[in-house]
């Protein structure tokens, strides 16, 4: 145990050190610039920018001695509260070490900051995740919840403060972007909190301290600097205004004017839009993308679903009203000019169903197994028609045009998700349990139709594209996934009445758990790659080494000692040196001359002719054999007796009268063709399929990294049910061809050649899911089927 203990020491100081080194070189290859080169760039920059950045670094730097401050009372804080020794001496010693690098820091940063502007005019590529990647085979297991869990910290900083500022940073990436020659944007914006922290959390890369006092380190600087911002960004668009840069620019006047245009537009759009007049034609401002979806709803005539699938007019073909499964159920909510149940009253009934849908009749929240029950529209519309009626005793239960047009589209939206086969049976059932508060926030809310960023409409596309490559096993109920998706639609369902800053919230909470989830997975993914990597490249070099020794027919050419030295220990060498240097080396070379050479002078054709020959190779040759036998550490005894063989080999050979036509082959030796054979097989695969014309072959090699899978084995012989598992092209191996497939959690799920995908493409045994927003691509789909109907109905 101490052993172990020992080695995860040494990991983590060894993955620390790389990490401040690749830092150090990071900051090396911007601060070190030399003072001709900053002048030079300096003189590209005008006076409003230059004046920003001086006005801001001053700004940023009070901050920042600010935060430092505290950092003192902080720690020592958490050390009093400590519950042992090691804890506690953890925090003091991290005191003592920010004070002694508090000024390197704050230097640092403050150079970074100024080098973010000089960056706008001769940009530097610089990975954030160098320090992690140059360390990665470094303790990567002993680190890895660390490294997570410093990401997660900062990410959620900067995804706060962006959500919180969007206003002042978009205003401030038009006037930078005005004064820079590049496009501004939330990466390389020197003042957004993107880059600030990544300057933080360069700089505090200096600080050798535990995970517990580098977290409160961040913690400080979101609650002094980072909230702050709000402040130094009013600041520096007041003093880009003041030097008359985009003065008249204001995010809300631009939002309210092409508000203004949409519904100017919306009379003639809508219609333009059903007969395909604008489709994907961008000059017009608007095109047939769900984005417009609300204001084709509005100009629909109020289309009438449930009406159209009574009549007989429009081809069944073209109609999704007449033919969709949902016609008859909607014709159930009647609508009036003068409703008899109000908005309000429409409003409260959705909440109590929504807060107790076991209230919808013919519908139960758990199936006979105990699982959650797939709510489906066509129930949700039977049962809210039967609550309808229930309150007006059976009497006039209509309801608003409007009202009715929200809940038959977002019905259709409903459909088309839960009809999808790409998401697993409980998740359907759990997102299911949406379709009421979506309604309510469609009533309330005309943005979540025209505004592809609207919380709830970005929670749905979140929650579907995390279950893409989810699949129910056994005791799917504890996977972390499934209970993330229960809880916030249990939190919706249970707190949503009709503030929409909910879904705000609980899509921020749930993108936090799916990052955390996907940066976890990454990195074993990683590794999993990484490691498949090396062992292609390990087999594709012994493959290459074999081929080489088979072309040099040993059997025929060689005496028996020397065949057995080259295969069973020179190849060894050749080995070694195709991994560390490669085949165009001049280590490579030297061996392979070594080889050749030694193959020379004990070859049949060699007599005592030759002698001169075999003497002038025969020193360096010796010297190269010893030195690449002693690198693979081959046994010094069966070395000399090897050497000591070869050396009598050749004098024999200098006293042979004539040449001999070849060596007798030993009866135990393996021909030829046959190891080739073996060697070239998965080459031989590769480039069949490379060759091909098949189809599916075609398919397979079209199949891109990232793309998930469904990979679906036969039943078993006792009748069991087909073995289903989905899984993520991971890495296409660089020199076998080998597809590398990685699960949701970034474990290894299998490997295959371009011809076993396109064997299980054509039997139907692997399935392409889609990875996309499903929710917006049931917008698109319904968008275009309303315009045929509607089309159909016009002819």
């Amino acid at each position: 145990m101490a052993n172990q203990t020992e080695s995860n020491i040494i990991s983590l100081n060894a993955l620390s050190n790389a990490a401040r080194e690749s830092s150090a070189k990071d900051a090396s290859s911007r601060l070190n610039r030399p003072e001709s080169y900053q002048a030079k760039i300096h003189r590209h920059m005008t006076a409003p920018l230059i004046q920003l950045q001086e006005k801001s670094q001053q700004n940023l730097m009070k901050l920042l001695e600010n935060m430092f401050d505290k950092v003192d009372d902080a720690l020592f804080e958490l050390a009093e509260k400590s519950v042992n020794n090691s804890e506690q001496n953890i925090f003091f010693e991290s005191m003592r070490e920010v004070r002694l690098k508090r000024i390197d820091i704050e230097a640092q940063y403050a150079d970074s900051f100024g080098n973010s502007f000089v960056d706008l005019f001769h940009p530097v590529a610089v990975d954030s995740k160098d320090c992690l990647d140059a360390a990665s085979d470094v303790g990567l297991s002993l680190m890895a919840d660390e490294a997570v869990e410093e990401m997660v910290a900062m990410d959620a900083m900067v995804a706060k403060a962006e959500k919180h500022l969007s206003a002042p940073l978009s205003a401030l990436y038009a006037r930078i972007g005005s004064l820079a020659p590049v496009d501004v944007d939330r990466v390389n914006n020197p003042l957004g909190p993107q880059r600030l922290c990544d300057e933080f959390s360069d700089a505090c890369l200096q600080l050798t301290i535990d995970i517990k006092a580098r977290l409160v380190l961040f913690k400080l600087y979101d609650k002094y600097v980072i909230s702050e911002l709000s402040k130094l960004y009013a600041q520096a668009n007041e003093q880009l205004i003041a030097n008359n840069i985009l003065p008249d620019f204001r995010l809300a006047q631009r939002r309210s004017e092409r508000s203004a245009s949409i519904v100017e537009k919306a009379n003639s759009v809508s219609e333009r839009l059903l007969q395909g007049a604008l489709s994907n034609d961008p000059a017009n401002g608007l095109s047939a993308n769900p984005q417009d979806i609300y204001q084709l709803l509005q100009q629909l005539n109020h289309l009438d679903l449930a009406g159209a699938a009574s009549g007989a007019s429009a081809p069944s073909s073209s109609s999704v009203a007449s033919s969709h499964p949902l016609a008859g159920a909607l014709n159930l909510l009647p609508v009036s000019a003068k409703p008899a149940i109000g908005h309000e009253l429409l409003l409260q009934l959705l909440t109590t169903l929504q807060q107790d849908p076991t209230r919808i009749g013919g519908y139960s929240e758990a199936s006979a197994n105990g699982d959650l029950s797939v709510l489906m529209p066509k129930q949700l519309t039977q049962g809210l028609s039967q609550s309808l009626s229930a309150i007006a005793d059976g009497g006039d239960h209509s309801i608003g045009q409007g009202e009715r047009d929200v809940i038959s589209f977002v019905s259709l939206l409903f459909q088309f998700v839960l009809d999808d086969r790409s998401l697993a049976e409980p998740m359907k059932a759990a997102i299911s349990r949406l379709q009421i508060p979506i309604i309510k926030v469609a009533m309330q809310d005309a943005s979540f139709f025209s505004e592809q960023a609207h919380p709830a409409r970005r929670l749905l596309n979140e929650m579907t594209t995390a279950a893409l490559g989810w699949i129910a096993e056994d005791n799917y109920q504890n996977d972390s996934l499934y209970q993330c998706v229960c809880a916030t639609v249990e939190r919706v369902s249970n707190e949503f009445v009709d503030d929409t800053q909910l879904f705000s919230n609980v899509l921020a909470d749930f993108i936090s758990f799916v990052d955390y989830e996907k940066k976890r997975a990454d990195l074993r993914e990683k590794r999993v790659v990484d490691a498949e990597a090396g062992r292609d490249r390990s087999e594709s070099a012994r493959a290459y080494v074999s081929r080489l020794i088979e072309s040099k027919n040993l059997a025929h050419t060689a005496p028996e000692f020397v065949r057995a030295m080259i295969e069973n220990s020179w190849n060894n060498m050749l080995f070694l040196t195709y991994l560390k240097k490669g085949v165009d080396s001049q280590e490579w070379t030297d061996a392979v001359a070594a080889m050749d050479d030694l193959l020379w002078t004990v070859a049949p054709e060699r007599f005592v002719g030759d002698r001169a020959g075999i003497i002038h190779r025969i020193p360096a040759m010796l010297k190269f054999l010893r030195q690449g036998l002693n690198s693979i550490n081959f046994d010094s005894y069966a070395a000399g007796e090897f050497f000591a063989h070869l050396e009598h080999f050749h004098l024999d050979v200098m006293q042979r009268p004539e040449s001999m036509a070849y060596y007798n082959v030993p009866s135990n030796a393996v021909p030829v063709c046959s190891m080739i054979d073996a060697v070239d097989e998965e080459d031989v695969n590769l480039r069949i399929a490379e060759e091909s014309d098949d189809p599916y072959i075609a398919k397979a090699k079209m199949l891109g990294v990232g793309q998930w899978v469904e990979f679906i084995d036969a039943a078993e012989e006792d009748g069991g049910e087909s073995k289903k598992m989905r899984c993520r092209l991971a890495a296409i191996l660089r020199n076998s061809g080998k597809r590398i497939f990685a699960s949701r959690s970034g474990v290894k799920a299998g490997e295959y050649t371009v011809r076993d995908i396109a064997d299980r493409l054509a039997n139907e045994t692997v399935l392409l899911l889609e990875d996309a927003q499903l929710f917006d691509k049931a917008l698109s789909s319904i968008i275009d089927d309303l315009r045929q109907s509607r089309s159909a109905v016009n002819a």
